[in-house]
């Protein structure tokens, strides 16, 4: 679910909209009319009222749907930004082969969350990918980081498999679940899009290194 917008960003989409905007183009007409002498007491009243006439208008024939898609596409970039730190601060102390895995899935999301965004039936898959972006994926990354490099990549863990390896297969499974969410957002199959979304959620945890030896 995507978390409410600070009260001063929206009073600026208000400001900004078109309930603001015609209730002030109608609000300035009635001082226009007090101003050349058309209306006399009570102009104020009148003032408010155009105002107000303006607002309603605006909200029947333009509603507030943009502005929610703002919202939404200004919670995905706020998440892409984070996802792109958490790269540019690992991808040097990853292996190639990591680095590789992890640029692909990069780029996958990158495409992938400007879409999520861009639909509100898709809002559990989104908050799926967010818990992907924002915990699951940097709690592992950092679990696999802690390990001596030579360790990681020599010393057997869990089922005869290196740390390295378990966090190639991480990432593998990882970024071609996001790449089937993507053809099912590029598809608008919200079905195909819910299934994976779950997956995620039930079965795609934080990987502790440590724990595995």
């Amino acid at each position: 679910m995507t978390p409410p917008l600070p009260l001063a960003t929206r009073i600026w989409l208000y400001l900004y909209g078109y309930p603001n905007i015609l209730g002030s183009l109608l609000g300035l007409a009635g001082l226009g009319l007090y101003f050349f002498g058309l209306i006399g007491p009570g102009w104020g009243y009148l003032v408010a009222g155009l105002y107000m006439l303006g607002a309603l208008l605006a909200w029947q024939l333009a509603p507030a749907t943009p502005h929610l898609a703002f919202a939404r596409e200004a919670h995905a970039e706020a998440l892409l930004e984070e996802l792109e730190l958490l790269v540019r601060r690992v991808r040097k102390r990853l292996p190639k082969s990591a680095q590789e895995r992890l640029e692909n899935l990069h780029r996958t999301l990158a495409e992938l969350l400007p879409r999520l965004g861009e639909h509100t039936v898709f809002s559990e898959e989104g908050h799926s990918v967010e818990k992907t972006v924002r915990e699951y994926l940097p709690a592992t990354l950092e679990s696999y980081l802690r390990l001596p490099p030579a360790f990681a990549h020599i010393h057997p863990l869990q089922g005869g498999k290196t740390a390295e390896t378990m966090l190639l297969d991480q990432l593998t499974l990882l970024e071609e679940r996001m790449q089937l969410m993507l053809t099912s957002a590029l598809a608008e199959d919200a079905r195909a899009l819910a299934e994976n979304g779950a997956f995620l959620e039930h079965r795609f945890r934080p990987y502790d290194f440590f724990k595995a030896h």
